[in-house]
């Protein structure tokens, strides 16, 4: 199995309907090569969610595994951890920016462990439940535009613009939600400056059909699951809301103050 040492993800992420994602998938696939630095590309993922099997151990200190099929025969599976984990954070700072580690293997594997993620930070902040066995929770398989650019003013820059539409679905019952619409920004090369200009003018023009998702995918996904009844039993629910009661604690302020997010089942 391939390792890659730890990655910083800067991203940016909206909710949105399903009229402007159209309109604006209609925007990237005209012929346009000379305003991208790479044409669109087109993908359909399915990530499944990884936890432990009773108490929702990594959720609860803002931590996500995540697998995704990489190729026919290997499997690319994500360690994501709050960016410290002396002092964790969960969700967007006041610039509406989220900061996370990314750890990452690719390999045959079907099951994660979380040994494979051995680093002295992860092993200090997962060290009691190094060894616990995961269960695959949730999955989202969603549809995906992305292109890479450079915005005016910033043409040294690399950022991802992905838009992405589909659903989460649990594992055990079948149950799926409604579907849902991203606009993600990510930066590729740290320049946050470049990031958040491309942002604010994308929000000119379109502000008034996003709201910022102050959640991640991942925490999209089990909060939809705890949610939408009949999925988990009664012992199962309790341990989620005592996790989700400790996460609290480490939310920034932006995501404390967010009550606008309610998703159907």
């Amino acid at each position: 199995m391939d390792k890659e040492i730890y990655e910083l993800e800067i991203e940016n992420k909206f909710l949105t309907n399903l009229k402007t994602l159209e309109s604006l998938i209609d925007f990237f696939s005209e012929d346009r090569r000379p305003f991208f630095e790479l044409a669109v590309e087109r993908d359909e993922r399915t990530n499944i969610y990884y936890d432990t099997q009773k108490k929702f151990r990594l959720y609860e200190r803002g931590v996500e595994c995540r697998m995704r099929e990489k190729t026919e025969t290997k499997q690319k599976i994500d360690l994501k951890t709050p960016q410290s984990l002396d002092k964790p954070k969960i969700g967007p700072k006041k610039n509406g920016l989220m900061y996370r580690r990314e750890y990452s293997y690719t390999g045959t594997e079907t099951e994660p462990n979380l040994t494979w993620f051995s680093d002295p930070d992860v092993d200090h902040y997962l060290s009691d439940i190094f060894n616990k066995q995961l269960r695959a929770w949730v999955q989202g398989t969603f549809k995906r535009w992305k292109v890479t650019f450079a915005p005016a003013g910033n043409l040294d820059s690399k950022i991802e613009m992905a838009l992405e539409r589909g659903a989460f679905e649990s594992i055990e019952s079948g149950h799926s939600s409604d579907e849902m619409f991203f606009i993600e920004f990510e930066s590729k090369d740290g320049n946050v400056d470049a990031l958040l200009c491309a942002i604010e003018q994308f929000k000119q023009k379109y502000g008034n059909d996003l709201i910022l998702s102050t959640r991640t995918k991942g925490e999209l996904g089990l909060e939809w699951l705890a949610k939408s009844g009949g999925i988990m039993d009664s012992e199962t629910a309790e341990n989620f809301t005592a996790a989700q009661e400790k996460r609290q604690n480490l939310y920034t302020k932006h995501r404390s103050a967010d009550k606008k997010l309610k998703l159907s089942c």
